[in-house]
């Protein structure tokens, strides 16, 4: 059946609208959202989200006042140009006892992948093994706004150095703001809902594959909302 073999290449993980945009977009075929909800149930098409309260934890670093720079996005991730502003964070990858660790930046234009780096330690190497394989994307852009929280990684004089150098603008957070990064925030989220909790990952090496393939998925196929 058609609509199986969408639902199947597509991670598994489309819900009835993007199931509706991915057969006009590909086959030019229209369908009424409530056939593609009969035939989802008679087929049992759904993913297998799994829903996980969140704990928030906030670390605190005595850092010089002027490591903290302004929030010049204030939630408006609105842009008519790629390469204007970027969103950058770090998230945690686990499977069983297991631990790695994703940096990734989002163009707030089109929502795509520009960089990320999947490392063993949450550190400064690791953003900068993220930054330096796009710095000739980097060079190219001007007026950048790279947007991140207030982690330690980011108040670093390695990146703050990179960013000057660079002429980035850089701009973070109010403290204790997620929603600041809403991109980024996003991007992990679904990344996670439908890798981990909605494909069989065997182990480690696995999940990582499957990240992999994910967001060359996210970047090139991908419908989004």
């Amino acid at each position: 059946m058609l609509l199986k073999s969408v639902f199947e290449k597509n991670f598994s993980c489309y819900g009835y609208r993007r199931l509706k945009k991915a057969l006009k977009k590909k086959f030019n075929i229209i369908i009424n959202h409530k056939t593609i909800k009969k035939i989802q149930k008679e087929f049992g098409l759904y993913s297998n989200f799994v829903k996980k309260k969140r704990k928030r934890t906030f670390s605190f670093f005595k850092w010089r006042k002027n490591n903290f720079y302004p929030n010049l996005v204030k939630q408006n991730f609105k842009v008519t140009e790629k390469n204007k502003l970027w969103s950058i964070d770090i998230t945690h990858l686990k499977k069983e006892n297991c631990f790695r660790y994703l940096a990734a930046i989002i163009d707030c234009y089109d929502k795509k992948v520009v960089s990320y780096q999947i490392g063993e330690k949450n550190n400064q190497e690791l953003i900068k093994k993220t930054l330096e394989k796009i710095k000739k994307r980097i060079n190219k852009s001007s007026n950048l706004i790279l947007h991140s929280d207030r982690g330690s990684q980011f108040l670093s004089w390695w990146y703050q150095g990179f960013c000057q150098k660079n002429k980035i603008t850089i701009s973070m957070n109010r403290p204790r703001n997620p929603i600041d990064n809403a991109p980024i925030e996003s991007f992990f989220a679904s990344m996670k809902k439908e890798v981990l909790y909605n494909q069989e990952i065997k182990n480690m090496d696995d999940y990582l594959i499957k990240i992999n393939q994910w967001i060359e998925f996210y970047n090139s196929i991908r419908i989004r909302n």
